[in-house]
């Protein structure tokens, strides 16, 4: 309750900021916003066909979720940007008990589980998601659900657990195309290093004939994106969103890895034009202080073998690659639809913290500060 009272007081303060402030109940400089937004009201007049077909010929695959679930949010009456806004709520409050849920099937302590819960479910980067017109607080819930049918399907060994896993992890494909790809990857990894019994060898050449089959089937239902995708130009990508030409530095490269890691690096210096990304900042800065626990918890599941946190470990590594590639790893919304996988992770470090010395990691905290000043100040 106390959660959910933090999160709707906030958001709701937030946009109300925003309409009185900026004069636009999207806050400063929107810009997918007034997309989604245009094409919710568009789809009123619309099937759910055509409504599909019209955002893959503008926009792609990608962007079906979030227009599917606002198409419906706006059929709701009242205003309806700000019904959004509310229902936004709803979806971060349900991805954190579901992601309780997940850490009690992970069996954490309770203690652990409940921390998960609360610096989860009271993340400021969440109020400012929640109150912002974009995908990411949906986006985020199916993330979770996939995740948790994943590990229910870890758990049960049910066909139909591995079924529910599997559409929801194609699901996530109507949000952010890698995704689907990421996740099966992550799950077979697992699978592949968990199978034992006499059955050991029999269960690892059907991985090897399922994962072709079930690759295929996603590049079938996202082909042209996927296409796009393997055509752009990355380095030309990367060396654009850190405003220069040719390709991005290896010293650029590694302070990009580094903030997908650990970041983002929050910023000092924010134009009037990145009001948002000042918005952003408190978010910013609890992440890459936590951070430390995180980097603790992946060396805890190495050392301890904890294979089933493989797949959460896998799935973030794969998107630290894919955000420093394409330069965005400065950027907090494409750190957030895999902060669910990062925070149990966290979690566990923060259990594993009281192995080590204080002085450790407030070393760490120094090193963070370090990185801020100098990245402000290059």
């Amino acid at each position: 309750m106390i959660i959910f009272f933090y999160q709707f007081v906030l958001t709701l303060g937030l946009y109300f900021f925003y309409v009185f402030y900026y004069n636009d109940p999207f806050g400063p400089n929107p810009t997918d916003e007034i997309w989604y937004h245009s094409t919710a009201l568009l789809s009123q007049s619309m099937t759910l066909p055509d409504m599909i077909r019209y955002v893959i010929s503008v926009h792609g695959e990608g962007d079906i979720g979030f227009s599917f679930v606002l198409k419906y949010i706006y059929l709701l009456p009242g205003d309806d940007i700000f019904n959004m806004k509310v229902i936004n709520v709803g979806f971060h409050m349900g991805a954190t008990l579901l992601l309780y849920k997940v850490s009690q099937g992970l069996r954490m302590r309770t203690q652990t589980s409940k921390l998960l819960l609360i610096i989860f479910g009271l993340n400021p980067i969440a109020v400012y998601f929640n109150a912002s017109g974009r995908k990411e607080t949906v986006f985020i819930f199916v993330m979770v659900v996939a995740l948790y049918f994943i590990y229910k399907a870890i758990r049960k060994h049910e066909i139909k657990y591995y079924v529910f896993a599997f559409v929801a992890i194609l699901v996530t494909g109507l949000f952010r195309i890698p995704f689907p790809m990421m996740l099966l990857f992550s799950l077979f990894v697992y699978v592949f290093l968990a199978a034992g019994g006499k059955y050991k060898t029999v269960m690892r050449l059907a991985l090897f004939l399922a994962v072709p089959i079930l690759m295929g089937l996603i590049y079938f239902v996202f082909q042209e994106e996927i296409n796009s995708i393997f055509s752009l130009n990355l380095a030309a990508l990367a060396a654009s969103r850190l405003g220069g030409e040719g390709s991005p530095s290896m010293v650029q490269y590694v302070i990009l890895l580094i903030s997908g890691v650990i970041g983002p690096i929050p910023s000092f210096n924010y134009a009037t034009t990145l009001d948002s990304q000042m918005l952003q900042t408190v978010g910013n800065y609890v992440k890459i202080m936590l951070s430390g626990f995180f980097v603790l918890g992946v060396i805890r599941i190495l050392k301890e073998k904890k294979k089933e946190y493989y797949p959460l470990i896998i799935f973030v590594g794969c998107n630290i690659i894919m955000i420093t590639v394409v330069a965005a790893t400065l950027d907090h919304r494409y750190h957030y639809p895999a902060l669910p996988f990062y925070f149990i992770v966290m979690a566990l470090g923060f259990e594993y913290k009281i192995k080590l010395k204080k002085i450790k990691y407030w070393l760490y905290l120094g090193f963070v500060l370090l990185l801020i000043l100098g990245y402000n100040l290059r």
